[in-house]
């Protein structure tokens, strides 16, 4: 009977060993954390063995890609630039495949605007300028093409509102405007961070089931030099994103330009309003217009240049007539530094430019004589030096 105990105390020792030895073989939790998170990690290793498809861009202007899918992008303006109006084309030539200098190449492309700022009947408006522009008829195409406003809805419900829209119907491209209403505080770092790192997962098909293109609209600063956007959020935004553009009205034209680009610079275009209120592309009319004043520049400078060697010139031909006509060519070099404010090699030239063109004439004692056909001041053609 004693050595049955005996023999059952040292099977529960053993046991309770056998026990004590696999619980402390067992990862714990933080072990398999780390395990878990490793994995994860791994999953994001690049290999130069991956292959990725090329990128998929919903506009391109003069043959140059912008607002990729799985991407983030911005437009930015002023106040009263025609940064919706600019939308509104851009949206357009995605619908119909171009308009003006825009060019869209996806096929069926679908569009989602988002609105938080303005009444809900101007974004009727606009919606329905939209339509106009892509030449379709004014009927709602929600397969292809959707509005939200999501003005009175409060901050917390607008960001669960932009989520559910993108998840629910995933558009190819989304724009909104404004991202600064999705924030408490558009000056706040934290803030600033957590909504744009949140639509840049809402832009990966890991997240949202496609890549899709979202392209946030935000004001610039008010100074009228300061181009920056607005607040933390603007400052990161345009860190983050692959394209930002800007929105500018001059004389009545407004011209859409890449301050920022990850790739190739999009070449600037241009519309306007016409004398019966309809948009109109404008990009040549800018060219045209930005020629003009470079000619106008360049014949201005030309009289100034003009100007600039005949006083030259005149102030070379009074030293010369002052010293009875003939003068050494050191001391004419010295008294017209004086004359003109200008250093000894520059002066000198002038004169060595006057005499190779026959203006004046310089002896063997280096001395120099105006030339018989400029002392009556026949001077028009003269060459500038």
């Amino acid at each position: 009977m004693e050595k049955l105990v005996e023999d059952f105390r040292a099977q529960s020792i053993k046991s309770a060993d056998t026990i004590i030895a696999s619980a402390a073989s067992l990862p714990t939790e933080q072990e398999k954390e780390h395990e878990k998170l490793l994995l994860e990690l791994k999953k994001h290793l690049i290999s130069v063995m991956d292959e990725y498809p090329p990128e998929e861009c919903l506009l391109k202007v003069g043959g140059v890609p912008f607002f990729a899918k799985g991407d983030i992008s911005a437009i930015k303006a002023k106040q009263k630039q025609g940064k919706t109006n600019a939308i509104s084309l851009m949206v357009a030539a995605i619908l119909c495949g171009n308009w003006g200098q825009l060019v869209c190449e996806l096929e069926n492309a679908r569009v989602m605007v988002i609105d938080t700022e303005q009444k809900p009947a101007d974004t009727q408006l606009i919606y329905n300028r939209t339509l106009e522009l892509a030449g379709l008829p004014k009927k709602d195409i929600f397969e292809r093409f959707r509005t939200f406003n999501l003005r009175s809805l409060d901050r917390e419900d607008k960001i669960k509102s932009v989520k559910l829209a993108i998840m629910e119907y995933k558009p190819d491209i989304v724009f909104i405007d404004g991202i600064v209403d999705l924030m408490g505080n558009f000056n706040e770092v934290d803030d600033s961070k957590v909504i744009i790192e949140e639509l840049m997962r809402l832009s990966t098909k890991e997240v949202s089931g496609i890549d899709i293109a979202i392209v946030c609209v935000l004001h610039t600063n008010k100074a009228t030099d300061d181009h920056n956007m607005r607040g933390h959020v603007g400052t990161m935004l345009a860190q983050k994103s692959g394209t930002v553009l800007e929105v500018r009205k001059s004389n009545g034209i407004i011209t859409v330009s890449n301050s920022d680009s990850r790739h190739k610079e999009v070449p600037e275009w241009s519309f306007r309003f016409d004398d019966n209120g309809n948009i109109v592309d404008a990009t040549q009319q800018r060219l045209d217009i930005q020629d003009e004043i470079r000619r106008k520049r360049a014949n201005e400078q030309l009289e100034q240049d003009e100007k600039v060697k005949r006083e030259r010139f005149e102030a070379m031909a009074k030293i010369v007539n002052g010293a009875n006509g003939i003068i050494k060519r050191s001391d004419l070099n010295k008294a017209l530094q004086a004359a003109l404010g200008k250093g000894r090699s520059a002066v000198d030239g002038y004169l060595r430019a006057w005499i190779a063109d026959g203006v004046i004439n310089e002896d063997s004692n280096k001395r120099i004589i105006l030339a018989a056909n400029n002392v009556a001041g026949n001077q028009q053609n003269l060459p500038f030096f």
